[in-house]
């Protein structure tokens, strides 16, 4: 579920990691062997989830603990019943718009958890965000909008400004919390779609690991109607994302 927001994020950081029972961490383990025999690049560091939420009139603070990327796998591919056992990691994104007015998606390469879907530019937080026991969730888009795009989130010459806007809350078999931001690009579609395709090159020739096989644009407008049109499967969100955002901006 999107959430439009206009209020502070504070994301503080429990001391206490998330421990499972040994009948879920069998269950789990048993799963991770099975699919990093499929994909050997998968590794299970520590990412952060989130355990409670707490909204007043000024701010919303998102209560998290540090797991396991295969905690957060199995629930997101099999599937846990009981919140108590979720694992409901926090992410941050951003949504890119164009100076021509496209929204600027990714095509997820093979080798990711999710491969070929279409999905904003963003990831999951981890310990690297940490500050004085608060995630700076900031230095998440950050990283994931230099690692996905190579564009700098404080290059005015590259974004022309950006602004948190959404939260994506857990709904149906997605348990998720993703703070998403907004950014309006001093570049047009055919500026991004070059520079990325030197990007790609450039990994490509440094063997480099490859989060998006392609960018993807939809024009401002015609959300529902491009989404709809492409095979790609798509994440459970993102017309409601796109779809939020252009009443904003029509």
């Amino acid at each position: 579920m999107i959430q439009q927001i206009n209020k502070q994020i504070e994301i503080k950081l429990e001391k206490d990691k998330i421990e499972l029972s040994k009948k879920w961490q069998d269950k789990i383990n048993q799963f991770w062997k099975k699919e990093t025999k499929e994909h050997q690049n998968f590794y299970d560091g520590e990412i952060i989830a989130v355990q409670e939420i707490k909204e007043n009139k000024e701010s919303i603070v998102l209560n998290t603990r540090i797991a396991r990327y295969s905690h957060y796998l199995y629930d997101d591919r099999i599937g846990i019943g009981k919140s108590e056992f979720w694992c409901s990691i926090l992410w941050g994104g951003i949504l890119l718009i164009t100076n021509d007015n496209y929204f600027v998606l990714g095509e997820m390469a093979e080798t990711t958890s999710t491969p070929f879907y279409i999905d904003t530019i963003g990831g999951a937080s981890d310990i690297k965000d940490v500050e004085q026991g608060k995630i700076n969730i900031i230095k998440t888009i950050e990283r994931e909008l230099k690692e996905e795009l190579n564009l700098e989130l404080n290059n005015s010459e590259q974004i022309i400004n950006f602004q948190i806007k959404y939260l994506e809350r857990p709904q149906g078999r997605r348990h998720v919390y993703g703070v998403i931001a907004v950014g309006n690009l001093d570049m047009t579609k055919l500026e991004v779609e070059n520079y990325y395709k030197q990007y790609l090159k450039d990994l490509q020739d440094n063997k480099e690991e490859i989060e998006f096989k392609s960018v993807q644009f939809i024009p401002v407008g015609k959300s529902r109607k491009m989404l709809e049109k492409m095979k790609n499967p798509k994440r459970e969100y993102l017309l409601s994302l796109l779809e939020q955002e252009e009443r904003q901006l029509m």
